[in-house]
């Protein structure tokens, strides 16, 4: 089964937000084969980004060094 994944949770996991541990553990125990995405992720996720506030913002930057 494939599971098509939303931006949403693509930020959850890779931002500072109240379920980020949460999401992330789920991500954990998923296998990659059965998970998909769409092209349109970096745009909506690009634009995610710019809305949030900066403390929110401080993850992505950290975890992607």
């Amino acid at each position: 089964m494939i599971l098509y994944l939303d931006t949403s949770v693509l930020v959850c996991a890779l931002t500072n937000e109240t379920h980020t541990v949460r999401v992330q553990d789920w991500f954990g125990a998923q296998s990659p084969d059965e998970l998909a995405i769409s092209s349109w992720v970096t745009t909506e996720f690009s634009s995610a980004l710019s809305i949030k506030p900066p403390v929110a913002r401080r993850h992505w930057r950290c975890s992607r060094a």
